[in-house]
């Protein structure tokens, strides 16, 4: 009766111990991540006259982050989770009143880095920087 009461109390002892180190790892950073969430800083520069929304465009799903009035500039941090698989993602505006939509070529973004687009009158003549 004794061994097997060992036995049990070993096996516990191994279970805990397997739990607690999932739950380590679950909540450790992921390569390339960083511990405080891996922001993104985004500043779009709006020389269009017409006010635009922003989507980031990762996994194939676009998200709203913000929205820019013409001819002005604005700045929001990107959270981690919408930077994509490999940190790779594009960026989309999305004109008020105009059918016409502007998608940035992909860029990948590393932590601490942050993104600059300029948005100017003619959508396709927009560019894209990565610091």
């Amino acid at each position: 009766m004794e061994r097997s009461t060992r036995h049990a109390s070993a096996v516990a002892r191994t279970a805990l111990a397997l739990v607690l180190a999932a739950g380590c790892l679950r909540g450790s950073p992921q390569p390339g991540m960083s511990s405080d969430g891996g922001r993104v800083a985004l500043t779009i520069r709006n020389n269009n006259p017409l006010d635009v929304t922003i989507y980031v465009i990762h996994d194939g799903q676009a998200t709203r982050v913000t929205a820019v009035t013409a001819a002005s500039t604005n700045s929001v941090d990107i959270p981690d989770r919408l930077l994509g698989q490999g940190r790779l993602i594009r960026l989309r505006a999305d004109p008020l009143g105009s059918s016409r939509r502007h998608t940035s070529e992909s860029v990948r973004v590393g932590v601490g880095q942050r993104i600059e687009w300029t948005l100017e009158s003619d959508l396709d003549r927009s560019h894209i920087a990565v610091y």
